[in-house]
């Protein structure tokens, strides 16, 4: 394998995030705006994470520790995108749903 192959499988990940559609501020950002249904009053970000999954970078994950328990009942929370930066989940409307087919239940 010449230079070129392997500085292109070494850098892949962030090759594919940097063609693609967000950076990965932008994928935080986002993520975070999305999460804010889940995050009370008082409670605070104690961390993120930024990983890139499947084979060439198919899908990032941006997660965020919190001070306290969410509602969900983690102190985590995350939110998937697909390689062009496109949302494809995020903690926050999974537990949304989640409660709303709860509520369709009971009745």
């Amino acid at each position: 394998m010449r230079y070129g192959g392997w500085l292109s499988l070494l850098l892949g990940p962030g090759l594919a995030l940097a063609q693609g559609g967000m950076s990965q501020a932008r994928m935080e950002e986002d993520c975070l705006q999305r999460l804010q249904p889940l995050i009370a009053q008082g409670v605070t970000v104690q961390g993120v994470n930024f990983a890139a999954l499947g084979h060439n970078a198919t899908y990032y994950v941006v997660s965020y520790r919190f001070s306290r328990e969410l509602p969900s009942g983690q102190r985590t929370a995350a939110c998937t995108y697909r390689r062009d930066g496109q949302w494809a989940r995020d903690d926050a409307t999974a537990y949304r749903m989640a409660r709303e087919l709860d509520a369709g239940r009971a009745r």
